[in-house]
């Protein structure tokens, strides 16, 4: 049986809401029903375990012996700039620069806001929404009987978060006290170059997938190519600040709340400023490297070695 229980205000300013608690009442039989479906279940597991022990030990055994054949079977290249026909079919292994190969055409660049690295492998756009977000909290004592007590505490604050938080999923929303916007306008999203290349080679696609380097970059107002998002973007912090037009108010035993009444720039003010829905976006580049790479040779680019 569970009982809600009241609500409790706790301060409001920086991520500032409300918290309530739920208490759940378990009596004896229900924890020995509990009880005697957990130890069936951890029957199953443990049967179960032994053919996923086998099944992952042989695995083990195939990957040294496949390491052990590609090491008997690699060709070291001293030349990467140059292909080598000898080579075709061979598993190579080299060192050499990891270079944007289309960087007279601008490089990666984000269609929205317009920036672009022309040097780049990759464009990175971090994006953060201000949000409502719920935590829970629980905790469980032992009473009279052999019973149980389980109380859940939920908490709301308003936080920076890079993906969309569903307050519809809130356990409590007060009639629309927490809602978030439905949508991020600006999302987290890779921009990559058309052409990356090792020496003479172009990087596979499975292996772009695994570049996972990257260093900040600076970005000002004037490098927004979209004059409309210009004007209603402010310089944060080497990024952008976009306020939001979204308004969360709601009338709950005749008082209004309205946390997106703010009269001071929220970026000049930091999160005492923030409205419900301002985004924050950040720029980052994958510049050039060097790398290490051991693979198939296949024309003009490298694939999956196989035993």
């Amino acid at each position: 049986m569970s009982d809600i229980g009241e609500i409790t205000d706790i301060e409001h300013g920086e991520g500032g809401g409300q918290r309530f608690t739920e208490t759940e009442h378990e009596n004896l039989g229900d924890r020995l029903q509990s009880s005697c479906a957990g130890i069936c279940i951890g029957f199953l597991l443990f049967f179960g375990a032994f053919p996923l022990l086998y099944w992952n030990e042989g695995r083990a055994v195939e990957r040294y012996e496949a390491l052990n054949e590609a090491e008997a079977q690699v060709t070291t290249v001293f030349d990467p700039w140059n292909i080598s026909v000898a080579n075709e079919g061979k598993l190579v292994h080299f060192s050499v620069n990891i270079t944007n190969g289309d960087s007279n055409n601008g490089g990666p660049t984000d269609p929205i806001f317009g920036i672009s690295s022309p040097d780049a492998l990759q464009l990175h756009r971090q994006a953060e929404m201000y949000q409502w977000v719920e935590t829970k909290s629980t905790s469980t004592t032992k009473t009279y009987g052999g019973g149980k007590k389980t109380t859940t505490t939920y908490s709301y604050s308003k936080q920076w978060e890079d993906y969309l938080v569903n307050s519809y999923n809130f356990r409590r929303n007060n009639r629309g006290q927490y809602d978030n916007p439905s949508s991020m306008e600006f999302t987290p999203e890779t921009f990559t170059a058309t052409s990356i290349k090792i020496g003479a080679f172009d990087l596979p696609q499975s292996l772009i997938n695994r570049i996972n380097w990257a260093e900040e970059m600076y970005v000002t107002l004037d490098n927004i190519t979209n004059v409309e998002l210009r004007e209603r973007t402010e310089s944060y912090d080497g990024g952008y600040y976009i306020q939001s037009s979204f308004d969360s108010i709601v009338s709950n035993s005749n008082i209004d709340y309205n946390y997106n009444d703010v009269t001071t720039s929220s970026s000049s003010q930091g999160d005492g400023g923030a409205q419900i829905g301002d985004q924050r976006v950040f720029f980052q580049q994958t510049p050039p490297s060097i790398i290490t790479i051991v693979g198939v040779q296949n024309g003009a680019t490298l694939g999956a070695f196989v035993s």
